[in-house]
């Protein structure tokens, strides 16, 4: 059961906050939790900047999702190279 692409009460006992999945806890699990129960979009961020405001690690929260089945896998070589790429912004 979705509302507005939100997680609902029935897959957790914390309840959604402004339109987006609970930012508290391991972001990464949270984050899988999340799409889990149904949520369309969450919210992440290159090499872990900004995860202290509730975003997940975008190159965990990728590899995760593609061994979970969620998404198709990316290969370690492409996760890599954009490790790459944005530490050098």
């Amino acid at each position: 059961m979705r509302s507005r692409g939100i997680a609902t009460p029935r897959c957790s006992s914390v309840p959604p906050r402004r339109g987006r999945a609970p930012c508290h806890g391991p972001r990464t699990a949270v984050a899988l939790w999340a799409v889990a129960c149904g949520v369309e979009r969450v919210h992440a961020t290159a090499l872990g900047v900004g995860e202290r405001v509730g975003n997940s690690c975008l190159e965990l929260l990728i590899d995760n999702l593609g061994r979970l089945g969620a998404r198709p896998p990316v290969p370690r070589e492409r996760l890599a190279a954009y490790c790459a790429a944005a530490s050098r912004c």
